[in-house]
C-alpha cells in the first residue's frame, strides 16, 4: 500500500522536471481509457446489473 502512494505522489503531487513535455495521445486511448474505467465503476457499483448476464455466459461457455 506504501508503495502505491509514493508512486501517486510521484505522479500528482511532485512537480515535473524543468523541460519536460507532456505525452501526446490520440483521442483513441483516451476513449479507451473512459470505457474501461466507467466499466470497472459500474462492476464496483452495480454489480447486480450485470451478474446475471455474466453467469448465463459463463454457464453457456463451460456447457452446464
Amino acid at each position: 500500500m506504501y508503495y502505491y502512494l509514493i508512486v501517486l505522489k510521484a505522479a500528482y503531487v511532485t512537480p515535473a522536471d524543468e523541460g519536460a513535455a507532456p505525452i501526446p495521445t490520440s483521442l483513441w486511448p483516451k476513449a479507451v481509457t473512459l470505457v474501461v474505467v466507467v466499466g470497472i465503476v459500474v462492476l464496483g457499483v452495480v454489480p447486480q446489473a450485470v451478474l446475471p448476464a455474466l453467469e448465463s455466459a459463463v454457464s453457456a461457455m463451460i456447457g452446464s
